[in-house]
């Protein structure tokens, strides 16, 4: 009912698919970020997702626009850039990219992955993957288990 109030759509087996790649959960952490949770299916009246939900989380149905999703990759290939500012400009990138975030892009993905090479030096070599959830350290230096993220990284 929480997700038909908020979408305006009924969760049924065929429809779930569609909203659920639009309409990811959001968990509240202590440093004030939402970590992302992708649901995957249904059981009875629980939504199974890609990662644990912690008991009494905080949780967000939130909506995601190609438009936003994909400009902040770009701002993360950006930042990844300027801080390699005064390295040799020959690394090799990495990119890996939620199997989530592909299927929410569908083609355009494409741009995404256009405007991240675009925006690093044009003599790298970028190799990209799909990938089923991204590993980072927090601000904290604590380990996360992220949904529909890009990770950019590189080496010399």
């Amino acid at each position: 009912d929480t997700i038909k109030n908020n979408t305006g759509q009924d969760i049924n087996n065929h429809a779930f698919y569609d909203i659920a790649k639009i309409h990811p959960l959001g968990l509240d952490q202590l440093d004030n970020e939402i970590l992302v949770r992708d649901p995957i299916s249904t059981n009875e009246d629980a939504l199974l997702c890609v990662g644990c939900i912690p008991v009494n989380s905080s949780v967000y149905i939130l909506k995601g626009e190609n438009k936003q999703v994909i400009h902040a990759a770009g701002i993360a290939a950006f930042d990844l850039k300027k801080r390699r500012h005064g390295h040799k400009n020959s690394a090799t990138f990495f990119l890996f990219d939620c199997i989530s975030r592909a299927l929410f892009l569908g083609n355009k993905l494409n741009h995404e992955i256009n405007l991240i090479r675009n925006t690093l030096p044009e003599s790298a070599e970028v190799i990209t993957a799909l990938s089923i959830g991204e590993i980072s350290l927090n601000r904290s230096s604590m380990i996360r288990f992220h949904n529909k993220s890009v990770v950019i990284g590189s080496v010399n």
